[in-house]
């Protein structure tokens, strides 16, 4: 797993159902009327299993909201947001939340841990006290760093370098423009890529070094473990049918 030099408890509620697919947009089965087929399973966030995880976890532990935002579908796509919780090569990212459309259904409160040494993680929802695994399809093989430079931007305040790092993926070379405050160890507070067709740009605000309990990093020992992540929303679907008296069978 290659690495980098830096420059320079919680509970949380997770209620918000998110699919990640160039920009975020709420999966079918959160609709007021469940769809009978192509019921698809919540994409990772692309700053957990992405290269800017290398970027996250490359600093102290840490409490911090994160929002993404896709600037690849123009200012009016919807941003990510929520808290990130690090520590080591691990991260916990619980989305903000909304109301469900339908009160009577609970939102599957779906959760992401990710370690990004191993390169692999779980979801978890939540709602159905359980969690699946996941993988990075494309790891990262390596990584380079150019020298950290001063800019004059101070977001929050916060003196900052910009430092331009390559990931080696397979045969494709990523390249991500990190903002790092000094006051804050190098502490990412912006991560962009302007990468034609699936740019997206990250912030970091509200940060915290704190150390999160080491437990929030793995799944609870009384979740239920399934294959996958689809098939955690193939029962989550059904059990949504069974509380709003539909049929239980799916096409």
């Amino acid at each position: 797993m290659p690495s980098f030099s830096n420059s320079c408890c919680c509970g949380l509620s997770v209620t918000l159902m998110l699919a990640f697919a160039g920009c975020a947009h709420k999966p079918g089965y959160e609709s007021p009327e469940l769809p009978l087929r192509g019921i698809m399973a919540p994409r990772h966030p692309e700053f957990i299993v992405g290269p800017a995880a290398l970027v996250l976890t490359n600093s102290a532990a840490f409490s911090a909201r994160i929002e993404w935002r896709s600037t690849a579908a123009g200012p009016g796509s919807t941003p990510v947001a929520g808290q990130l919780l690090g520590r080591g090569s691990r991260l916990l990212f619980a989305p903000e939340t909304e109301p469900p459309a339908d009160k009577r259904i609970p939102a599957a409160g779906f959760s992401w841990l990710w370690d990004a040494a191993e390169q692999r993680g779980w979801l978890l929802s939540e709602t159905l006290q359980g969690y699946s695994p996941l993988s990075s399809r494309a790891p990262v093989t390596g990584v380079t760093a150019a020298p950290a430079t001063p800019v004059a931007r101070r977001p929050e305040g916060h003196p900052c370098e910009q430092q331009r790092y390559e990931f080696k993926i397979g045969n494709v070379t990523k390249v991500l423009q990190v903002l790092r405050a000094t006051d804050l160890n190098g502490f990412p507070l912006e991560i962009l890529t302007d990468e034609p067709g699936a740019g997206y740009v990250i912030t970091l605000s509200r940060v915290r070094f704190e150390q999160p309990p080491a437990a929030l990093f793995a799944p609870p020992d009384s979740f239920t473990a399934y294959a996958s992540p689809e098939a955690m929303v193939d029962e989550l679907a059904m059990r949504q049918r069974k509380l709003r008296g539909l049929s239980t069978h799916l096409f």
